[in-house]
Parts: C-alpha cells; structure tokens; sequence
C-alpha cells in the first residue's frame, strides 16, 4: 500500500500531479524525490565548471606571467590578477627554463596553484582553493592534463560547491567563423568528492564514475558566448536531509547553461533506489517526474519555477 506523506510547501509556484508530496512505496517521498532532482541538476554542473574554470584561469595566468616570472632555473610565487577580479598565484616545475618562460603550457610540466577569490568561471561565481596541474600533452588543438583539486571552492550567488580529489581532462580546441573557437574538455574521474552548502544546508557526494564533458564557445577576443555540459556519473549521496543512496545521472542530449552557470535548458535523468527521476528545462520553470519502479510509468509529476528549483538543493 502506496504512504501518503505530509504535504510540504516550498515558496515556489508548484503545480503536483499525482499525489503532491506523496512518494514511492520504498519511501523516496516527493521532497526527497525532489531534492534528489536539484543536486543532481547542480552537483555535476557546478564541479565541471569548477575544473574547466581553474584550469582555464591558470592557462590565463601563465600567459600573463611570463612576462613577470623570476630569473633562474625554478618558477614560483607568480601572482597574476584573475581578468574579472582576484588573482591566480602558480609555481611551475618540468620542462626547459625557455619553455617555463614561453606563455603556455608544455608537456612535462606540473603547475601547483592556489586561487584566491578568482572571477573564473560564468555568472560572476569565485574561486579559492588550490590546484596541481600536470600536462600530458598540450597543442593548440588538443591538450591532455590530469588534475589534482584541494579544496576548490566555486561560491556563487546559488551556494557554495566544493571540490576534492582528482581528474583527467582531455581537451580540444576547434576554430569557428569570426576568429572564435570552441573548447571541448572531457572530464573523467573515480576520485572526486563534492559538498555544497545552499541556503545554510549541507549535503556531500562522492563520484564512483564520471564521464562528463564542458563546451564553451569564445569569440575572438576571448569572450564567451554558449555554455554546454553533459555526459554520466554516480554519485553517492551523504546528506543529513536525505537517505543514503547511489544517483545514476545521464544527461538527455545538451545542458544549456545560462548566464548564472546553471542549466537553463536540456534534461537529464536520475535512476535511484529502482525508482527514476527525469528532468526537463522550460523557459521558466523545470518539470519533475517520478517513475515508480523504473518502469516506463509515471506516478509523479511536479512543475516548479527555475530558481526555486535549484534552491532546494543541498
């Protein structure tokens, strides 16, 4: 027999079909079964950008900095102001005294850096923390690093997200009309712990797998112009709000990110306990439903509006 839950009230419109705040018979009820929905829209979305951003603010620092680094055979300490506000300070070890001096990133070389209040990343988000950084091979089409995070922490107008462990990036840069390019950086990882902190509440997550891939598009100068992400991974939540459990997140196509650096449109879907969430972007608003049992049924429809939405999550 199917547990009425309490009903619960968000300050949000929200239009339920099928039973409001009522959930499955295993007990996912629809706050749950909700909550679940934003991390999953947020948690990935929020830790790539976190990736992609260090590593493009770092790449934009050694630029910057080659033309201040220290004479002699170790470069360290090089503080460069991050384009939009705070700074980037690196050091660099591997690789000859020319290349350490040459503006960009070579293979064999290991960057250690450490963000302070960095403007890096879309929709006016900061960075701190710290970063090591080894290249495996870089071109001006394809760059292949791996990524050692401690304490990266992205803070944002929607919460506070933050990122420990490692990763692989796997990049490509392909030119486009009027001097712009677009950067493709796929990441994948085993290692990688994130926590946020959204409206005083706390939730953390470890990823078991992730297979996940950033695109931005940059015009000529630099500025960008689309935002993208998608791809997979499973997550296993720890929260104190929320059951213990393992999301299956699968991105349906394309995430658009908007100008705040959270999806605006897209969907995505979300497998947990045998029950399947599924997640659809509208202009405004983002649909929610429930498929009891993962079997093609749905029990549970929610339409909640977009900020409300990414404001129950953590």
């Amino acid at each position: 027999m199917r547990k009425q839950m309490p009903a619960f009230v968000f300050s949000i419109a929200l239009a339920a079909c099928g039973g409001g705040g009522s959930g499955s018979d295993n007990g996912l009820s629809g706050d749950v079964a909700q909550g679940y929905a934003a991390d999953a829209a947020t948690m990935p979305v929020q830790a790539a950008s976190s990736l992609d951003g260090a590593t493009s603010a770092l790449e934009a620092a050694v630029m910057a900095g080659a033309s201040i680094v220290p004479v002699g055979p170790t470069v360290a300490d090089v503080t460069v102001n991050c384009a939009a506000g705070g700074s980037v300070t690196y050091t660099l070890s591997g690789g000859t005294v020319a290349q350490q001096r040459n503006g960009k990133f070579d293979a064999g070389e290991t960057y250690g850096a450490s963000f302070k209040s960095c403007a890096a990343v879309a929709g006016g988000a900061m960075l701190n923390g710290n970063i090591t950084l080894v290249v495996t091979a870089f071109s001006d089409t394809a760059a292949d690093f791996t990524l050692s995070v401690n304490a990266l922490v992205l803070s944002s107008a929607q919460g506070v997200y933050t990122v420990d462990g490692s990763a692989r990036s796997q990049r490509s840069t392909t030119a486009v009309g009027g001097g712009g390019s677009v950067v493709a950086s796929q990441f994948t990882s085993s290692g990688l712990a994130l926590a946020s902190n959204v409206n005083g509440r706390q939730a953390s997550y470890n990823v078991k797998t992730l297979n996940w891939t950033t695109s931005r598009t940059v015009d000529a100068a630099g500025k960008l112009i689309a935002s993208t992400q998608q791809g997979s991974l499973d997550l296993v939540s720890s929260s104190p709000r929320r059951p213990t459990t393992t999301l299956q997140i699968s991105t349906q196509g394309a995430l658009v990110l908007g100008s705040d650096g959270l999806a605006a449109s897209g969907a995505f879907s979300v497998v947990t306990g045998g029950d399947k969430l599924a997640v659809s972007y509208g202009p405004s608003s983002v649909l929610v439903t429930l498929d009891v049992g993962n079997n093609g049924s749905i029990e549970f429809t929610w339409t909640l509006g977009r900020a409300g939405f990414f404001g129950i999550a953590g």
